[in-house]
């Protein structure tokens, strides 16, 4: 879907900017005329539409990849089971406890924040919350470490221009380039100061991801350690603790409104 509404917008509109140039005398008439009729007959800019199409498959494959790691947990689980230790109240668990079930509760061990699922997840709060624009320099160039870090940004292979991309990957916007010698971003003058990612940026992402997710289902291979109570391991105490001090506070409820 991504893909086909970054080649779909700029298909539709260099179709219209081309039939604006050829309908107008040159002469009085440049691309930037053809540029801004285009976009306003199209009613869009398909640089806005790669960035956010972008963004908003990021932030959905990251919501999805919460769903199915806490799903995984819970399969073969009795719905009770399921009800106290994954979906608390009918909801998703805690990120803590996530993290803790993955962490001490697999004998092979796996780290939920690896494959640069952190950094997504960081990503996406900051385009649902905050629409891609950083409260502070300091936290857009800590975004901007994590992602450049662990996502590679490097030319596009023939491979990914057989699938229909093009360009570089980026995260903050073509304007922006990443140094690794300050460690920040270096941002031309007329550049926005917002998360803005790239087509390519996107597509390895969403299989970085893919990846992460298999690596996490093959943590379950080994199963699970023994003896999973709350006396001896951290998620199961960590779970448990969440529920005693929510009866502890439903019961005082209960008692002021007495």
């Amino acid at each position: 879907m991504h893909r086909y509404l970054i080649s779909a917008s700029m298909r539709d509109f260099t179709a219209e900017y081309e039939h604006q140039l050829e309908i107008h005398d040159p002469e009085n008439y440049d691309g930037g005329d053809g540029i801004w009729d285009a976009e306003k007959i199209i009613g869009i800019n398909p640089g806005d539409v790669e960035s956010h199409a972008g963004l908003m498959a990021i932030a959905r494959a990251v919501s999805l990849t919460e769903v199915t790691l806490a799903r995984m947990a819970a399969h073969g689980m009795k719905p009770e089971d399921a009800a106290y230790w994954v979906f608390p109240k009918g909801g998703l668990w805690l990120r803590d406890w996530e993290s803790k079930f993955y962490k001490f509760v697999l004998v092979d061990r796996f780290n939920v924040g690896s494959n640069g699922f952190a950094s997504l997840r960081l990503l996406r709060d900051l385009y649902t919350h905050g629409y891609g624009v950083p409260a502070t320099k300091p936290k857009r160039d800590r975004l901007a470490q994590l992602l450049y870090d662990q996502f590679d940004t490097s030319p596009i292979t023939p491979d990914e221009e057989a699938l229909g991309y093009s360009g570089s990957a980026y995260f903050f916007g073509h304007g922006a380039t990443y140094s690794t010698k300050t460690r920040e971003l270096q941002v031309e003058f007329f550049a926005r100061m917002k998360a803005d990612i790239s087509a390519l940026a996107t597509f390895r992402a969403l299989e970085q991801l893919r990846r992460h997710v298999e690596a996490a289902h093959a943590a379950f291979g080994d199963g699970y350690v023994e003896d999973v109570d709350a006396s001896n391991n951290k998620f199961a105490k960590t779970v448990v603790k969440w529920w005693e001090e929510k009866a502890e506070g439903e019961a005082k409820s209960a008692t002021s409104a007495v």
